[in-house]
Order: structure tokens, then sequence, then C-alpha cells
């Protein structure tokens, strides 16, 4: 999201703004919240249909890409459409069954997001990994709390899918403005001296440490 901006307004721009971005993450997040809360009644104030013709946009488009596209590219959007299609479907019909296969759907997918999130950041360990663990294992705890039906039984499934979505997309929002303000003060370093006019300056980046293992013998 973040590269996307930059090229759109500008790095500079970008950087200078970083607060906006953190901003509107932690806006979103709580956004999420509020509605996730509303819903522990079993009802929203939006009605949930309006959730699922906009769901169902989504499906459509994703199928209409999907067929122009190839090879794995054009499975991943074909099942993506039919996916969000059938859920847009189940999301409009609000029947008793229809939640209950949406809390179904939802919580397995909250829940292997978290392990995946939580795997990938483990393994990496890169910068902020910590925070993804954290993110991972709050979307694990959601998913499981999906599976289960209390306090609703079900009745609320759409409104903490779309709670939970605005909470992790907000909160992945407000790092994106931390890592741009981290990445702003570190090219705002000492500058680099000046080179004599019509001189060269080549920089080498080298790998630190040393090898483990013995070169073989020839």
């Amino acid at each position: 999201m973040a590269p996307l901006w930059m090229l759109l307004v500008g790095r500079a721009a970008v950087r200078r703004h970083w607060y906006l971005i953190l901003a509107t993450g932690l806006l979103w997040s709580l956004l999420g919240i509020l509605v996730v809360i509303d819903s522990l009644d079993g009802a929203l104030h939006v009605p949930d249909r309006w959730f699922g013709l906009i769901l169902l946009a989504e499906g459509v488009s994703s199928l209409a890409v999907g067929v122009s596209a190839l090879g794995a590219a054009r499975r991943l959007r074909l099942f993506k459409g039919v996916l969000l299609s059938i859920m847009a479907v189940l999301i409009m019909m609000a029947t008793r069954h229809s939640t209950f296969l949406l809390a179904m759907i939802f919580g397995i997918a909250f829940t292997v997001d978290g392990v995946v999130r939580i795997t990938i950041a483990s393994l990496l360990k890169f910068t902020g990994w910590r925070i993804s663990v954290a993110l991972g294992a709050l979307s694990v705890a959601f998913g499981l709390f999906h599976l289960q039906p209390w306090p609703t039984w079900y009745a609320g499934t759409v409104g903490y899918c779309i709670g939970m979505f605005l909470i992790l997309n907000g909160a992945n929002l407000a790092l994106v403005g931390l890592r741009t303000r981290r990445l702003g003060a570190e090219e705002a370093g000492p500058p680099a001296p000046a080179a004599e006019p019509g001189s060269l300056t080549v920089y080498v980046w080298t790998p630190t440490g040393q090898a483990t293992t013995p070169p073989a013998s020839g």
C-alpha cells in the first residue's frame, strides 16, 4: 500500500504525512471495534444485504477477470470469485442455516490466516515480526470465536466479520504509517560527502560474519 502511494503522490509527500496514515489506520480499527460491539446483540444498524451486494459485486468482478487470466492466476481468480459469490448469497439469504455456514467459513478462514501469519513471522523474523505474530494470534482467536455459537448463536456473524476486517486492515495501515516514518528517518541521516566533479563513487555492500562450513578441497 505504501509503495503505491509513493508512486502516486511521491515518496517525500508520503513521508511528510506518515501521521495521517497512522491516524487513518487507528480510526479504521476503532470503527471495527465499534462494529463488533454493535453486533454482540446479533444485529447491525446497516442491513446485512448491503454488504452482501458489495461482496457479490466483488465476486462477479473476480470471475470476469479470472476468465481472461492464464495459469495459476486464472484458477485463483475463479476460486475467489466463486467463494465470494457463495458468501454473498448466504449473507443476503439471512437465514439460520446461512449464518451458520458463514460462521464456519469465516472461522476457518480467520484461523488459517492467523496460523500462516504466525508461522511466516516466526520463521523469517523480519522487522516488526512480533507485531505480526500478535495480529496472527488475534486472527486465530477471532476465528475460534466464530466457530462457537456464543453469544448470538451465529446471528452476528456478518457484523463480526466486517468489524474484524476493519480491525486487521486498520492495524496493518497503522503499521505502514510507522514504517514510513522510520523509513524517512533513516533516509534523512547524515549526508554523504560531496564527490569531486567528474569523479565516480562506487558503493559495495558485502555480507558480514564468516562462513561456518569449510570450503571443499578440490
